[in-house]
């Protein structure tokens, strides 16, 4: 392995080993000490990547969003509803993932007030909404920025509410209610009819499966 694949690793290795601290404790309750502990190397080498814990948070907040999938299912909203099942899914299973989310609603403990970690999902969910109005797929009075700001802050609640009520195990049934509630409102009657929320769970589950098995 030659010298910037181990320095990558070891950043990786700090990053994991912050984001477990950050999902257990949160950033006021994790020290630079006990990131050290679960990263099982010296603190040189923990140095070497980063100067500060507040360093380290924004590098795990910054790869939050890491490996988001690629949905062509052909229509827009599908794949705005797949992708928020997909998120769901991986907040069960990836500590990265799980730690950024927790940060950003922690943010104001540690920098100056910042809608930043918020707007990757944004964007994302805007780009999916103004494709889907260009395909007709959208009532004529959904405006797609107002929306995607909507959704992301419905999600950001639900998600939230979820891990204080069942450690975000019934995260999925209630992004299902979430869509059922919206999409009546959001889309055409055609493409409601072909719109389903089951089916973006079983989506969620067969990106999970080639992530594992890649």
């Amino acid at each position: 392995m030659g010298r910037q694949a181990r320095a990558d690793e070891t950043r990786e290795a700090v990053l994991l080993a912050a984001a477990t601290a950050f999902d257990q404790h949160g950033y006021d309750g994790t020290t630079l000490s006990e990131i050290v502990q679960i990263f099982g190397r010296s603190k040189g080498a923990l140095y070497f990547h980063f100067d500060s814990k507040q360093e380290i948070a924004r590098a795990v907040m910054a790869v939050q969003a890491d490996d988001l999938p690629v949905l062509a299912s052909g229509c827009a909203v599908q794949d705005l509803v797949d992708l928020t099942m997909h998120v769901g899914e991986r907040l069960l299973t990836d500590v990265k993932l799980r730690a950024g989310v927790r940060l950003a609603i922690e943010r104001a403990s540690f920098v100056a007030p910042d809608a930043s970690p918020y707007g990757l999902w944004i964007d994302v969910a805007r780009q999916l909404l103004t494709t889907a109005r260009a395909d007709g797929e959208l009532r004529p009075h959904i405006d797609p920025g107002a929306h995607a700001h909507l959704l992301i802050g419905a999600f950001t609640g639900i998600q939230l509410l979820s891990q204080v009520y069942s450690e975000r195990t019934d995260l999925k049934r209630r992004l299902a209610v979430l869509w059922e509630a919206l999409l009546p409102g959001m889309v055409v009657p055609e493409v409601l009819n072909r719109i389903t929320v089951e089916r973006a769970d079983v989506r969620a589950g067969e990106v999970r499966s080639a992530r594992e098995g890649a």
